[in-house]
């Protein structure tokens, strides 16, 4: 037995289940979520080519899965990284049934999560971009315009933003499996590098490669969009940091970091910007997610462990701003799609559900007492000292200030809704309670999980030397 066949065959087994019993939306999402945190499991807790004791029985898992001539390998640089994956998928697939994310939701969900594992674990990497390809197609039927089948741009320019991401990343992968670069193959390590930049950009949304998540803010469920961002863009961060770690050339680019930094800045005070000017909630939130990708560009600049600890960090705590956030929405949004921060709230707003959306932007700015906080403070610190640290600290501080304006303009709307107001089922308020009080303790207790997310990446032994 192997760690990569069970986790595909559990992840499998979920999503046939959810798909057969797509009418009971709620045992549909209960069997997609617990698949995936139970391939989360595999991934993470079980020992890898040792055998272990099983009441009578000697278990040995491998960890690597041969067929047709390829390898699903998983080692210390990417067990952790799948089962992080994993268990941030079924952290959002168990509040599906909640938010009424569809029917295709939990087994669509499940193929994207197997597909973007896949793309972790396939040697060689080339083959990464079928997989990367494939788990779009699933990202698609989330991102599908149920309500307007006619308008689906945000589907067909996800699909087709990484079938481009897959191209790029085959060429790369095609010319790092030939062998070492050789030294004097200046030329060589820069077109490669520029295909890796290209990929990378194109699959974690960075302008103007992030055309489709505007699209799926106005267009998509909010929390089928908030798991397609979850997981597309945590494995584009992992894939850039495994090949910092795998290619010292790469590491050794001191004018790659310097673009980093002003590019990461840059892209922060856009996102600002574009999120501060946007008039509904769920194209403000991804104009935010375009300016929390500034901020990972901001921390793996710095070529140092705080640094790639720090960017590993914001993106896990994103998980719990985004699926608060996205879990008060749709709560809301039972007559349509989208909660605009200029629409009348009246009538409409429940006061878990209304302080679940506001506190869900909240922290994904960064504001203090929130989830979203510590890591945000802990990079300003970081840039404190350095050349540029006015510019850096100011493009840090900036998604905190607009977060903070969205989320004034949605309480004024909610509060004036809760007079005549509908009130939560008893499932409803406990998936918001939890959401609600998860973020908040993160941000007062970060040391309740931040050690255990920085030493997530310890597998990347040449960025974390010690």
């Amino acid at each position: 037995m192997n760690a990569p066949l069970a986790v595909f065959v559990i992840l499998g087994a979920g999503a046939l289940g959810a798909f057969l019993s797509q009418t009971h939306e709620r045992w549909a999402c209960g069997a997609a979520a617990l698949s995936a945190l139970s391939a989360g499991v595999v991934a993470i807790a079980i020992p890898l080519d040792e055998p272990m004791q099983l009441w009578r029985f000697s278990i040995k898992i491998d960890a690597a899965w041969r067929v047709l001539g390829r390898t699903f390998a998983m080692d210390a640089a990417n067990q952790a990284m799948v089962g992080f994956l994993l268990l941030a998928g079924g952290y959002v697939l168990g509040g599906a049934w909640i938010a009424r994310a569809g029917k295709l939701m939990p087994s669509a969900g499940l193929l994207v999560l197997a597909g973007l594992a896949g793309a972790l674990l396939i040697r060689p990497f080339l083959f990464a971009a079928l997989f990367i390809v494939m788990a779009a197609l699933g990202a698609g039927l989330i991102l599908a315009n149920q309500r307007e089948p006619g308008n689906q741009r945000a589907a067909l320019r996800m699909i087709g933003l990484s079938v481009l991401a897959g191209l790029a990343l085959l060429i790369a992968g095609w010319f790092l499996d030939m062998g070492p670069l050789p030294s004097g193959e200046a030329e060589t390590a820069r077109r490669v590098t520029m295909l890796l930049i290209l990929g990378f950009a194109v699959l974690v949304a960075i302008p103007p490669f992030h055309i489709w998540l505007a699209n799926a803010g106005d267009e998509s469920h909010p929390y089928g969009f908030v798991f397609v961002v979850i997981a597309f863009q945590s494995v584009g961060i992992f894939l850039m940091l495994r090949f910092l770690n795998q290619y010292p050339w790469l590491r050794e680019n001191k004018v790659l970091f310097e673009w980093m930094t002003w590019v990461g800045a840059g892209v922060i005070l856009l996102g600002s910007g574009w999120a501060l000017s946007a008039r509904g909630t769920g194209k403000a939130v991804a104009y935010l997610l375009v300016a929390y990708i500034g901020a990972v560009l901001l921390a793996v600049s710095r070529n140092a462990e705080a640094g790639y600890q720090l960017a590993f960090a914001i993106t896990a705590v994103r998980v719990f701003s985004l699926a608060v956030w996205a879990l008060g929405t749709s709560v809301l949004a039972t007559e349509r799609r989208e909660f605009a921060v200029e629409d009348d709230a009246r009538g409409s707003a429940g006061p878990l559900a209304s302080a679940a959306m506001i506190v869900g932007v909240l922290s994904l700015g960064g504001f203090p007492l929130t989830a979203g906080f510590p890591a945000r403070w802990a990079l300003l610190e970081l840039f404190a000292e350095s050349g540029t640290g006015a510019i850096s600290g100011l493009a840090l501080i900036m998604p905190t200030a607009v977060a903070t304006a969205i989320a004034l303009r949605l309480a004024e709307r909610a509060i004036g809704g809760w007079e005549a107001g509908r009130h939560e089922s008893i499932g409803v308020r406990i998936f918001l309670s939890v959401g609600i009080l998860t973020c908040i303790l993160q941000g007062v207790f970060p040391q309740m999980i931040f050690p255990w997310i920085t030493d997530v990446v310890r597998g990347l032994s040449n960025l974390f030397p010690g």
